[in-house]
């Protein structure tokens, strides 16, 4: 992401190491530090957050540690993950540095016109919302922001929660990607409703409860529609008995885990993307769909809502559920009774991905907030 003239070394944690180590160089220096025994814990482990605060906080003293030893300092100290408002960490501290902050995300909170999405735990969204809001006047999450020299913020959900106070900033998504040459659009499917698909992680917020009541009332106006789930959580096998129970199961197929070569070829072969998350910094999944030429249907806020326009998607308000429900399924139904504008979306979909999300735009517009911010 930074220009070659940059020297650039990567401070993460030892748990990464061996992902790392196993690629090709990229003519960067990576340093590694853990704090000990939780080297082999994974993001998903319940205690994350906690580990992340005190890691961070120890990883300024390692910092200061490899700064004296090699005599140097960085110009730039550049915070780019873990992050979330609730970790903001401690590298803003250090003197002598121009502090940038994110993309940082974490800010969103899911509406209550989809609590019923979170069968188990919509008190602890609640609980969630107001510590969300508390972060906003967090002391030295406010710090944080007062001494970077830009934030960049995935959303503008987070971005609205430090309105309150004077910073310079940008909405930035916190990823790209790849765009295989000979990609340019679809051409409209023969056989539209058996192609949709849905990818992510299998837990509340993802909104599979929200997929299956778009799909029943598809099925139950006589539409032929048929959904690949690709992914694996905690709920899969939950999930399965509930398709089975409503007499979905010749509509929704639950393929669990699935290999990256396979996942491309379900991008291939899918006519629509359907994403239904109530809660999600960004959706890298739709950068993904919109990469094979995928149109994308998704819920207007958060991250789709940065992601998702309509040359290549159709955005769904926030209503009432059921209003919801009803206004997604007729966003499936417009886009496939309308095969000129399917193959608009479908090569717009190319097109937003190339001028805006390729590795090659994304760091072309960062070296932008660089000169902006004069580093």
């Amino acid at each position: 992401m930074y220009p070659k003239s940059y020297s650039v070394t990567v401070l993460t944690r030892e748990f990464n190491r061996k992902d790392i180590e196993g690629e090709e160089p990229l003519g960067v220096e990576f340093l590694y530090f853990d704090l000990p025994f939780f080297s082999k814990k994974d993001h998903y482990w319940k205690f994350i957050k906690i580990y992340y605060l005190f890691w961070q906080l120890f990883a300024v003293f390692y910092v200061l540690y490899v700064q004296v030893g090699r005599k140097l300092r960085y110009d730039i100290i550049h915070h780019v993950t873990y992050n979330n408002i609730d970790v903001c960490g401690f590298l803003w501290c250090l003197k002598g540095s121009g502090f940038i902050w994110g993309p940082v995300g974490g800010g969103q909170t899911p509406p209550k016109s989809l609590k019923m999405l979170y069968y188990r735990s919509w008190r602890k969204q609640k609980l969630r919302s107001f510590l969300k809001y508390l972060a906003s006047y967090n002391p030295i999450t406010l710090l944080a922001i007062k001494k970077s020299r830009f934030v960049m913020y995935a959303n503008n959900e987070t971005k609205d929660r430090f309105s309150h106070i004077t910073h310079k900033s940008f909405n930035f998504l916190e990823t790209g990607y790849t765009v295989q040459p000979d990609v340019n659009g679809k051409l409209f499917p023969l056989t539209p409703f058996r192609k949709l698909l849905w990818v992510g992680r299998l837990e509340e917020r993802k909104g599979f409860i929200l997929l299956m009541d778009v799909i029943d009332r598809l099925v139950s106006i006589g539409v032929d529609v048929h959904v690949d789930v690709v992914g694996t959580g905690e709920d899969l096998d939950l999930y399965k008995i509930w398709v089975r129970e409503r007499g979905l199961s010749d509509n929704i197929s639950l393929k669990g885990a699935v290999a990256f070569n396979e996942v491309h070829q379900c991008y291939l072969a899918a006519s629509l993307f359907l994403f239904t998350s109530a809660q999600d910094t960004s959706g890298n999944v739709m950068l993904e769909a919109l990469g094979h030429g995928v149109p994308v249907v998704a819920l207007n806020h958060q991250g789709a809502a940065e992601i998702i326009d309509d040359k290549c998607g159709v955005l769904v308000n926030l209503a009432d559920y059921e209003e919801v429900v009803n206004a997604y399924s007729d966003a499936i139904l417009s886009i496939f009774k309308d095969p000129l504008r399917y193959e608009s979306l479908s090569s717009g979909a190319v097109r937003r991905i190339k001028s805006l999300y390729t590795w090659e735009s994304r760091q072309a517009r960062f070296e932008s907030f660089l000169a902006e911010a004069g580093l």
